[in-house]
């Protein structure tokens, strides 16, 4: 591989992670956005699921709490 190979590869590398970085600071902003609204845990719950599922296309996504031993679903889209 010569220079200009390398070099393309390694930009091509660095927009990668610049768009990766972009996505991930876009979640963060809508979440800050929203959760600053929701004062319930069921609230908040819904709210990160709603836009993890949005921002990342995810086709399910739950959001589950510890109540003693056992995992319970708070919120959740899919899985029908």
């Amino acid at each position: 591989m010569n220079f200009l190979e390398a070099s393309k590869d390694f930009i091509a590398e660095l927009v990668r992670n610049y768009e990766d970085m972009v996505r991930a600071l876009s979640v963060f902003r809508r979440l800050a956005e929203g959760l600053g609204k929701k004062f319930t845990v069921e609230a908040i719950c819904r709210e990160v699921v709603k836009v993890l599922s949005e921002e990342l296309h995810l086709e399910n996504c739950s959001v589950m709490l510890l109540e003693g031993d056992e995992l319970v679903i708070e919120a959740g889209t899919g899985g029908d």
